[in-house]
Order: structure tokens, then sequence, then C-alpha cells
């Protein structure tokens, strides 16, 4: 059975290393948009690079909802540490509201940054949920959240995503581009990094 690729980004891949569709999980966007993130500019520098050689970005709202949890984390995170701890659980209207503004603002954001580049995917359909349990059945070890972003990827016939989620290692049959370790050890262990065409990667789900 065809294994995942690992593809090291801050290696310096070639075109034939780079497809020419790759998905976007949520730790990749934050770490395009955050310029505090320790890989913000690894990020930054391989999504201008696939930009300007053709390459066609994509998400989905399930990616959204993903960032959206970790903008408002983010945010409590912040308001605990600037506020007297007795008073963290009594959130007042106007502080609720000022969060909600907040957390639709850097949705709206996102999708602005998005917009030239990428292409949302839709989930909506029966056999996006299909997909996940078959991406399970060969891939016993992945996280439920990581089968539903392969899911949506795999209805939608893109096999590529950028992340910096080891655990997107235990799939079968997708390139995996990042910067975490694990992505970086598969790509270092290669013999031929050519990426997988979405043919082997149906031939695996079929």
């Amino acid at each position: 059975m065809t294994k995942s690729k690992g593809f090291d980004i801050n290696a310096p891949l070639k075109h034939e290393e780079i497809d020419e569709l790759i998905y976007l999980d949520a730790n990749a966007i934050i770490h395009l948009l955050d310029p505090s993130q320790s890989r913000h500019s690894v990020y930054l520098n391989f999504y201008q690079k696939c930009v300007s050689s053709g390459t066609v970005f994509t998400y989905s709202t399930h990616v959204l909802e993903e960032v959206l949890k970790y903008n408002r984390k983010s945010y409590l995170k912040q308001f605990y540490k600037n506020t007297n701890p007795s008073i963290t659980n009594n959130f007042s209207d106007s502080q609720i509201r000022l969060m909600n503004q907040n957390l639709e603002n850097s949705i709206v954001n996102i999708e602005r940054f998005l917009h030239t580049d990428a292409e949302k995917l839709d989930f909506d359909n029966i056999n996006s949920y299909e997909n996940i349990f078959k991406i399970q059945k060969h891939s016993p070890r992945i996280h439920i959240e990581d089968a539903k972003h392969l899911g949506i990827m795999y209805e939608n016939e893109v096999n590529s995503i950028l992340t910096d989620d080891n655990g997107m290692m235990e799939s079968k049959g997708f390139n995996i581009y990042g910067a975490s370790k694990d992505i970086a050890t598969d790509y270092a262990k290669q013999n031929s990094n050519s990426f997988i065409d979405f043919n082997a990667t149906r031939k695996v789900y079929k």
C-alpha cells in the first residue's frame, strides 16, 4: 500500500516535487498569517514560491472552524493574562461582543488573504463522510479531525496538504508538505522525490 510522502519545505524543493493543488491545513494558515509563529517565514516563503510557479491552494470550512477555535483560545489566553483572575469567569456582554467581533474579523481577514490564490472546497456531500471512514480504515492511527481534512481533499481530487501536523504522516497515498520533524525525516530518506499522483491515491482508496 502506498504510504504518504513527506516534503520538507525547508529544503530547496524542485519543480517536480511540488504539486499543482495543495490543501492548507489550519496550522499552515496560522503560520502564514501570524508573524509571531516560529515558522512564519518558512511557510510564507513556500506559499509565495508555489503561487509564483502556478500552484493553486485550497481550503475548507472545516479549516476555518479550526482556525476560529485557535483564535478564540488565543484571545482568551490574552484576556486572562491582562485581567484579574478573580473575574475572568464573569465576562460582560460588551467583552463577549468584542471577542466575537474580533473572531469574525479574523476569519474575514483570512478569506481576504486567501481569495486571490486559494479555492474553498465543499464538504456538504455524503461522499466526503464516506471518505473519512475509508481513510481511517486504511490508516487506523490517524486522528478523526485529520481524516476529515483528507476526506474533503479526496472528494475534491486533491491529495497534497501543507501542514505542521506530524500525524498526517500516518495516512496513506497523500503528499504531506511541512517543516515538522517527521515530515523532514521522511523527505530526507526518500530515493524518489516526485510527488504522488492522484491516480495512485485513488487506487489506495478504491
